[in-house]
C-alpha cells in the first residue's frame, strides 16, 4: 500500500497513503463547499441591494402654478370691530405662482398671484444678463417697472438623485389616508410616494423628511422609472416618531411647451420697455421652485 511520513513536532507518525489522499479529498471538498455558500450569500445580499429606482423630472419647457402652502403659521382672520374689514396674515400662509420657464433660451417669467407678493411679475433673462420686476398697480402701490443685473446662469429645477431615494409602500387604504393628511387630492391620479431625508436622525432638532409626490409612468433608457412630480410636502421628523408637516409644494395644470411665444417673455405687455425702468442695484429676491431657487 505504501507508507507516508508525516512528521509533528518531534513526532514522525507513519501514515498509510490512501488515508493521506482521503484527507485531501475531504479539505478540498470543505474547501469548495465554503466557496459556493459564500458566493451564494454575496448573490442574496445583492439581490437585497437591487432596489426600484426613480428619476424626478420636469420638462425642459414648461407652464405650471405652483401652489405653496407653509402649515406652521396659522389661518388668520382678523376682523376690524369697527370697519367690519379683514385683514390678510402677515407671512401669508399660501403663495401661488403662475411660472413659465424655458431652460432653452434661458429665461422665465413669474407671476405671483397670491402671498406676500401678489401682483408682481418678475422676468429673467440670464443670457442677456437682465432681471425685471412689474409690479401692478392695486389700492396700496403704485404700478412700476424696476430692473437689474442678473450675473449667474439659469439654475435647473433639479431633484435629488435616484439613489437619495427609496419608495414608501403601503397598502392602498393608507396611502388614501396619508395621502390626505398631507392635503392632497390624489384620488384620480396613480400617483407614487418617494422619500428623500436630509440631516442627522438622531439629532434632537429632528430632520428633514421630503416626499415627493410623482405620477411615474415613462421609462428612461436605462429601464428605471422617469416620474413627473405632483407635489413636495416638507415634513420635520423626530427619532421618537413625532412628525411635524411644514411644507407643501403642489405643481398644478403643468404643461410642456415645445416653443414659447416671443410674447410671453415681452415686458412691453405690461406697458414698459428697458428703459422706462427704474434700475436698482442689488437684484431681486430669489423664489421657491421646489428644490431650487430661481
Amino acid at each position: 500500500m505504501g507508507k507516508f511520513l508525516y512528521k509533528y513536532g518531534d513526532c514522525v507518525i507513519l501514515l498509510p497513503r490512501v488515508s493521506v489522499l482521503l484527507y485531501c479529498f475531504y479539505f478540498v471538498f470543505a474547501f469548495a463547499l465554503a466557496i459556493s455558500f459564500s458566493l451564494a450569500s454575496d448573490t442574496d445580499s445583492e439581490c437585497e441591494e437591487v432596489q426600484e429606482q426613480l428619476t424626478v423630472v420636469l420638462p425642459e419647457q414648461f407652464r405650471a402654478t405652483f401652489r405653496i402652502t407653509q402649515h406652521l403659521i396659522d389661518d388668520y382672520d382678523h376682523s376690524d370691530s369697527k370697519s367690519g374689514s379683514h385683514s390678510s396674515s402677515y407671512p401669508p400662509k399660501e403663495t401661488v405662482i403662475k411660472l413659465a420657464y424655458d431652460a432653452a433660451n434661458s429665461r422665465a417669467r413669474a407671476e405671483f398671484l397670491a402671498g406676500q407678493q401678489i401682483g408682481k411679475v418678475y422676468f429673467l433673462f440670464y443670457k442677456q444678463q437682465h432681471e425685471y420686476m412689474i409690479i401692478k398697480h392695486d389700492t396700496s402701490r403704485r404700478a412700476r417697472c424696476e430692473r437689474s443685473f442678473l450675473l449667474e446662469s439659469m439654475p435647473e429645477i433639479s431633484f435629488p438623485k435616484s439613489e437619495q431615494l427609496r419608495r414608501r409602500t403601503t397598502t392602498e387604504t393608507e396611502t388614501e389616508t396619508y395621502h390626505a393628511s398631507h392635503g392632497l387630492d390624489v384620488s384620480k391620479k396613480e400617483i407614487e410616494d418617494w422619500i428623500h431625508e436630509d440631516g442627522d436622525q438622531n439629532s434632537v432638532f429632528g430632520f428633514i423628511r421630503n416626499h415627493i409626490y410623482v405620477e411615474a409612468e415613462t421609462k428612461n433608457e436605462g429601464g428605471g422609472k422617469m416620474g413627473i412630480p405632483v407635489a413636495v410636502v416638507s415634513e420635520n421628523a423626530h427619532v421618537n416618531g413625532t412628525v411635524t408637516l411644514v411644507t407643501t409644494y403642489r405643481v398644478e395644470d403643468l404643461e410642456k411647451v415645445d416653443l414659447f411665444d416671443e410674447s410671453d417673455f415681452q415686458i412691453e405687455k405690461f406697458g414698459y420697455t428697458h428703459n422706462d425702468c427704474e434700475f436698482i442695484s442689488g437684484g431681486f429676491p430669489y423664489f421657491s421652485a421646489l428644490y431650487t431657487y430661481l
